[in-house]
């Protein structure tokens, strides 16, 4: 048989791929998308070995993707997306070096990657979402050699974990790059000053670190890390980016939001700016984030809500150094400690000086709490020209839960930090957070 071309897409063809479909040799093109087909693909096809396009996408094929399909070496378009095949991606899929496209998203497909699959150099989309697979994104010293003209990437709703390799970020051609849903780890990969980046989606894993090593991407338009530990600061660069869509929701941000931050709406008008809910931005919002959040109207910024836990702590704090240095002293009531203080100061206004335990223990307690009263509590009071995110320490203890245990270092933590590091001042409480979370 002569024939080399064959679309029967969209016709509601029901039943199953025969077998005798591999007597068609000279096929070039095979598309039977969009019907209601089902079965399992005939091993048979191997045999036409003349194919460069083939699509089953969109029918209810079970079973799995046969091994011999690396028998296609002419192939550059296979697309077996939304059926219901199971097992794992053909190990022999990566003798098929001229293939562009591989699209097998919304399956049931498990199992780890096979490294191949990573190496072919022609690969310019790769599409995997929703499907059930495990394991990390390979990286090796050599990763130069992985998809070096890959377009898109979509890893999105699988099982996988790790951390996102480098590599990615040294991708010149990749536009679109889609890992949400899974469990990767570490900080995002810095992208580099030529990255042509246009879409990056890593929602929902286990991200942390800050937005800086997106910082060099000029060419962003929809950038969604939700659900992520991204803490630190919306920086204003980001608002320089042309973006129709910003989804930063449920992650450790707080200060103040960038006052020119805003979305592109002449392409679109659904695009969607969300970024309020979870995260501890300084008040006032601008009219823009107001606007286009979702969450805007019920909002709690986070140097509003937390001035009074701020207060409780400094007071709790005192407290507890009181206390514990009552236990440790070995006295019958906390105020000796106060009255070994008096008492070593009329020492010392004497000349009798006779340092004494409980005098060395009161000196002790007085010192710390003018200390704690002199660096923290100014905190609370002080402008915002002379401190940005004054509220940053109270955060620090807010968050942390009874559960959990009261970590009162923390506390001092975050108010000696402060004055040696006021540049970062806004991510410590993202550490009392971390700490708080339910272990995954």
């Amino acid at each position: 048989v002569n024939l080399t071309y064959m679309d029967l897409s969209s016709n509601n063809l029901t039943g199953t791929i025969p077998g005798s479909i591999g007597q068609l040799v000279n096929l070039n093109t095979l598309d039977l998308s969009s019907n209601k087909l089902s079965g399992t693909i005939p091993d048979s096809i191997e045999q036409l070995v003349n194919l460069t396009y083939l699509d089953l996408s969109s029918n209810h094929l079970t079973g799995t993707i046969p091994n011999s399909i690396g028998q296609l070496l002419n192939l550059n378009t296979l697309d077996f997306s939304s059926n219901k095949l199971t097992g794992t991606v053909p190990r022999d899929i990566q003798i098929i070096l001229h293939l562009v496209k591989c699209n097998l998203t919304q399956n049931a497909i498990g199992g780890q990657l096979p490294l191949g699959l990573f190496k072919l150099q022609n690969l310019t989309y790769l599409g995997l979402r929703s499907n059930k697979i495990v394991g990390v994104i390979p990286d090796v010293n050599h990763s130069q050699a992985f998809l070096p003209n890959i377009h898109t990437l979509d890893l999105t709703d699988h099982r996988m974990s790790g951390k996102i390799p480098a590599w990615l970020g040294e991708r010149y051609s990749l536009l679109s790059l889609a890992l949400s849903g899974n469990g990767f780890i570490g900080n995002l990969p810095e992208f580099m000053n030529y990255s042509k980046l246009k879409s990056l989606s890593a929602a929902y894993n286990k991200l942390e670190g800050t937005l800086e090593p997106l910082k060099e991407l000029k060419y962003m338009e929809q950038l969604d890390l939700s659900g992520n530990r991204i803490n630190g600061i919306v920086p204003f660069w980001l608002a320089d980016q042309n973006l129709t869509h910003l989804g930063l929701r449920d992650n450790y941000l707080s200060c103040k939001l960038p006052y020119n931050l805003r979305l592109d709406f002449s392409k679109d008008r659904k695009n969607q700016l969300d970024i309020l809910q979870g995260n501890m931005f300084k008040c006032p919002l601008s009219k823009v984030v107001e606007d286009q959040d979702p969450d805007a109207a019920g909002y709690e910024c986070g140097d509003k809500s937390l001035k009074l836990p701020g207060y409780v702590t400094a007071i709790s704090f005192l407290v507890v150094t009181l206390i514990v240095l009552w236990q440790y002293s070995g006295m019958k009531h906390p105020f000796s400690i106060f009255s070994g203080t008096m008492q070593s100061w009329k020492s010392l206004q004497t000349g009798n000086l006779k340092l004494s335990s409980s005098h060395l223990l009161g000196c002790g307690c007085l010192i710390v709490s003018m200390i704690s009263i002199c660096i923290c509590l100014p905190l609370l009071f002080s402008s915002d020209s002379v401190l940005q995110c004054q509220e940053a320490w109270i955060m620090t203890v807010a968050y942390i839960r009874p559960s959990q245990g009261i970590r009162w270092g923390l506390f001092c933590d975050s108010c000696f930090v402060w004055r040696l590091d006021s540049h970062h001042n806004c991510t410590f409480w993202t550490q009392a957070r971390r700490s708080e979370s339910p272990a995954d």
